[in-house]
């Protein structure tokens, strides 16, 4: 059974696009520029999964994590 679910909430669609993960989701909101990328990594449920956001220069292959933690220190 999935334990995370990602949904496309904005975008030219009509429907809600979804993708499922057991261990690990992420999704990636990029133009020519930049890219911003989220991560989850299921640690158990609730406030135990880890949370990354990642904002990288696709021209310099630069990256800067912004947030990387539990989601119990938010």
């Amino acid at each position: 059974m999935s334990k995370l679910y990602c949904e496309i909430t904005e975008s030219a669609r009509r429907t809600v696009p979804t993708a499922r993960a057991h261990d690990a989701a992420s999704v990636r909101v990029k133009n020519w520029d930049f890219s911003v990328e989220t991560r989850m990594i299921d640690r158990g449920g609730g406030l135990k999964d880890q949370v990354t956001v990642t904002i990288r220069n696709l021209k310099t292959g630069e990256e800067h994590i912004v947030f990387n933690s539990t989601l119990a220190c938010l």
